[in-house]
């Protein structure tokens, strides 16, 4: 056990600038500064620096895994207490069930109300993944035996297949029992379609707060290399999904809603075998995920942004409707004094929809940005093809180094018995610099040595690394 009150010291190993490792040291160890130094030789002399100071532990990222379970529990718990009373169930509603039902044909209409569901849904998804990762993914990861970054790089994929799946197949019975099935021209039919199945409904909600929670947990754990990529195609992505349900094309996202899940979930999939070290499989699956990624996102997806592009205007025509359902008012023209009517969908539920040559561009623009960046992607994912084809692995080359990082940036917590930790003295009292000797602490087996010999091995990968980068 580590006494309250004793220091903390930290060190930071780096090499040309890049850091590699920071090591929390606790108790005796950390109050001796010589000690630490000692200890620290082996990597001075192969120019590897040593900064010793305070260490600071993350706390946003400690508060996240630690925490996030409860504070979402915290926050549902009154709302289903309150939804199983009859006296408060009014009240809660529009947080826990879907809004704007037709009590008539059974189908439900869309508006400002569902924005509290997707708030909550937000709420519901984070505990869900919190959850998944910590009692299901987490053990798993531990009998697989697999190291920290790998670990939570493992659960972070696996939580991804567990929602793709989930979603990718929900989307894909709603297709498939659709009256576009199969039919691009079709999905510009009887438009607008302001009143959707419950299914579609509570579908489109759950994506809609996937990909916001998706904007918040990018910007919580540790960048990746391609932040400002992922961020800037989550913010279309939201666009694209909350506007295709306000403006009745509910039946264009699922289709590209259903074309992406299913890719990113080979994606997944191959990234977990990659981090469980199953390599043939994880190749197999890099292979099936470049065909899965050519047909879904190079084929079909550019076959729906041109279904946009010439099919939208010529069926649903430049026109203005009102109301929704059996009382919907219309066509009528597209108002040409103004633009007000472009946002009119976003805020009224039964106010004016219009489609017309804007509203397709803007769409259309939303999807061909996608397009773009996605073969920024695959100009990625050719090398890593290449590098197959030259005999090497379907490994990720961005995620690898990032991998790297993470785990070597992951705090080392040396927890020591501060009355058994003794070390010996690098500058005694005479000044000048003694050789090591084996004493209780440096002797092999002995604690202060368990230390001494993962710092060396941190210190001859971080070496063995820059040699081999020198090579290439």
């Amino acid at each position: 056990m580590v006494p309250l009150g004793q220091p903390e010291k930290g060190i930071t190993l780096s090499h040309q600038n890049a850091i590699f490792r920071d090591i929390k040291l606790i108790g005796s160890l950390a109050a001796d500064t010589d000690a630490i130094e000692e200890l620290l030789e082996f990597v001075v002399k192969h120019d590897i620096q040593v900064k010793i100071g305070e260490w600071k532990p993350d706390d946003a990222e400690k508060m996240r895994q630690e925490y996030s379970s409860g504070i979402c529990l915290g926050i549902l718990a009154p709302l289903l207490i309150a939804q199983c009373n009859g006296l408060t169930r009014p009240l809660t509603a529009k947080l826990t069930s879907l809004s704007y039902r037709d009590e008539f044909t059974g189908e439900y209409g869309v508006g400002f109300d569902d924005n509290y569901l997707v708030t909550v849904l937000i709420v519901v998804l984070t505990g869900l993944r919190d959850a998944t990762m910590r009692f299901v993914l987490d053990p798993l990861a531990a009998a697989w035996g697999l190291g920290r970054a790998r670990s939570m790089r493992f659960k972070e994929q696996a939580w991804m297949v567990v929602y793709y799946a989930t979603c990718w197949s929900v989307g894909t019975y709603i297709y498939a029992s659709s009256s576009y099935w199969l039919d691009l021209q079709a999905m510009w039919t009887n438009w607008p379609n302001r009143e959707i199945s419950g299914l579609m409904k509570i579908y489109m909600l759950a994506q809609l707060a996937f990909w916001l929670q998706q904007m918040i947990v990018i910007n919580i754990e540790k960048r990746r290399k391609d932040h400002w990529q992922m961020l800037s195609h989550h913010v279309v992505t939201i666009a694209l999904v909350y506007c295709s349900y306000r403006y009745g094309l509910t039946r264009v996202g699922n289709v590209v809603l259903i074309l992406m899940d299913f890719n990113d979930l080979v994606f997944s999939i191959a990234k977990c075998l990659k981090y469980m070290k199953l390599q043939s499989l994880c190749d197999f699956m890099f292979g099936a995920f470049v065909v899965s990624w050519v047909l879904c996102r190079h084929t079909a997806f550019p076959m729906v942004c041109w279904s946009v592009y010439a099919h939208s205007l010529a069926i649903t025509g430049p026109n203005c409707f009102v109301g929704s359902g059996e009382n919907i008012i219309g066509p009528q023209e597209v108002p040409a004094d103004s633009y007000f009517y472009l946002l009119e969908p976003l805020i009224y539920t039964n106010g004016r929809i219009c489609y017309d040559y804007t509203i397709k561009t803007l769409f259309l623009s939303g999807l061909l940005f996608l397009e773009a960046l996605m073969l920024v992607w695959f100009v990625m994912i050719v090398k890593l093809v290449i590098r197959v084809l030259r005999g090497g692995n379907a490994e990720d080359t961005r995620s690898d180094i990032e991998e790297e990082e993470y785990e070597e940036g992951l705090p080392i917590k040396i927890e020591v018995d501060a009355e058994k930790l003794q070390f010996p003295k690098k500058y005694p009292s005479g000044g000048k610099a003694q050789p090591v000797r084996h004493t209780t602490a440096t002797r092999p087996g002995s604690m202060s040595s368990c230390i001494l010999a993962a710092i060396r091995t941190q210190a001859k990968t971080i070496v063995r690394r820059a040699n081999r980068s020198k090579g290439h």
